[in-house]
């Protein structure tokens, strides 16, 4: 690990770690567990432990005169003999001679963890922040780009994922005076995934979020929170979801010093019934609905 302190404004930061991702004991024993007759897990002895590499780097410059900041950030992991796991699904009673001779039902999953091959990933990011007078702003501008090598199986099938992430944030915060302060963030993501053995998909997604803060009076205040969150996934044109979260809340402090807070607040006053995420992974898309309690104080 280095770190350099060039001066009080900038400062350099190298690091680097290794490490070995041993397999547990059940993975390498040569035994097939069997409490579920319709999940059957094998062992592998052949299996050979993965060794994480990882590397991480930033540099941060800080401007005092111009009120403004700039951060570069790289990371990069890799990962050799990557462990994973392989899903047979047997279409017709086998029965399998190097577990015993264990006679398996058709319609079984057979589960067994084997060595892929080199998974990595990098990551790269440009943080610029400064300072917009005529709206009394912070400012903040991150450029981002990742990148996802992934081996893996899909079932029964070898897959390798490349997995291109572009994405662009966009921050502000801002004190218009002492009562009142608003902060808004913007972030726009591109993904691509390129596959061997399956259909190769395009999403996009986009969130906004806005918070806002009125110090009404010495003792009463009031806020609000919006959320956005919107998912198109260009690939299967049916996929596409949108998400409307908006809160607000009004209080008073009270006893000596504000010690206390007496406040009444309203969730979900758009009533959405439920909430909406998409992760994207290297080779696949997941999207996750859950439902919500809807409109309440």
């Amino acid at each position: 690990n280095i770190n350099y302190y060039h001066s009080a404004y900038r400062i350099f930061s190298l690091n680097y770690t290794s490490s070995a991702v041993y397999p547990s004991a059940d993975k390498l024993s040569h035994t097939l567990e069997s409490y579920n007759p319709y999940y059957l897990v094998a062992g592998n002895p052949r299996l050979q432990p993965a060794r994480l590499h990882t590397i991480q780097y930033s540099y941060n410059m800080n401007f005092p005169s111009r009120s403004s900041s700039l951060q570069t950030q790289l990371s990069a992991k890799i990962t050799t003999d990557k462990i994973a796991s392989r899903m047979e699904y047997l279409l017709r009673d086998t029965v399998l001679t190097a577990y015993g001779n264990y006679h398996a039902d058709a319609g079984a999953n057979l589960v067994s963890a084997t060595n892929v091959g080199t998974d990595y990933n990098i990551d790269a990011r440009i943080t610029y922040s400064f300072l917009f007078s005529p709206i009394r702003s912070i400012v903040s501008l991150t450029p981002s780009f990742s990148f996802y090598h992934t081996p893996t199986y899909i079932g029964n099938a070898y897959n390798i994922s490349d997995l291109y992430y572009p994405a662009f944030t966009i921050g502000i915060r801002t004190n218009f005076s002492r009562a009142l302060r608003l902060t808004l963030s913007s972030s726009t993501t591109y993904a691509y995934t390129e596959n061997t053995t399956t259909k190769n998909v395009r999403a996009i997604a986009e969130q906004v979020a806005v918070l806002g803060t009125w110090q009404i009076s010495k003792r009463w205040y009031a806020y609000a929170n919006y959320l956005l969150r919107y998912y198109d996934n260009l690939t299967y044109s049916d996929s596409r979801n949108t998400y409307h979260q908006l809160n607000a809340a009004l209080g008073c402090k009270v006893f000596k010093d504000r010690a206390g807070d007496i406040c009444i607040a309203v969730y979900d006053i758009l009533n959405g019934s439920t909430a909406f995420t998409a992760a994207v992974q290297s080779d696949r898309i997941r999207n996750t609905w859950a439902y919500n309690y809807g409109r309440y104080i």
